[in-house]
């Protein structure tokens, strides 16, 4: 058996997402819009298969449109992913299938500032910034 189960659900220990299979690339734009892929086990005739995950996108567009390839464009190209989703949606209690136009993958993080490193950060307000917005005028 390649799989343990003795850690289920006991308290303070993480979920492995993966089920024991190797993780051998990730790409995480925030805490739920990530992807990653696994690799298979030596037990396995599995092959190796892409998770993704961007919360507030319809789970259809996740799984046809979104691939790991277009994670990296957005993170490493700095481009933005819009798809068009449809919803169904109650309004003045009137049900109705509305299309709308999503943002699916951004790398833009309105709630850090992010170093000229494109790597480290810093949480709006830190007393650093104040510093380095000076330095970079006189310099």
């Amino acid at each position: 058996m390649c799989y343990d189960t003795s850690n289920d659900k006991v308290v303070g220990k993480f979920k492995d997402e993966a089920l024991g299979r190797p993780i051998s690339e990730v790409v995480a734009l925030s805490s739920k819009m990530y992807a990653y892929r696994q690799e298979p086990l030596p037990c396995d005739n599995k092959p190796a298969k892409e998770e993704k995950r961007a919360k507030g996108v319809c789970r259809a567009i996740v799984k046809s449109e979104l691939n790991l390839s277009k994670y990296k464009k957005c993170l490493f190209g700095l481009q933005v992913f819009e798809n068009q989703q449809a919803v169904i949606r109650s309004k003045n209690h009137k049900l109705g299938v509305y299309h709308q136009l999503k943002t699916s993958l951004s790398p833009i993080d309105t709630k850090r500032y992010i170093l000229d490193d494109g790597i480290n950060t810093y949480a709006f307000g830190h007393y650093k910034i104040g510093e380095m917005e000076i330095m970079k005028m006189f310099y």
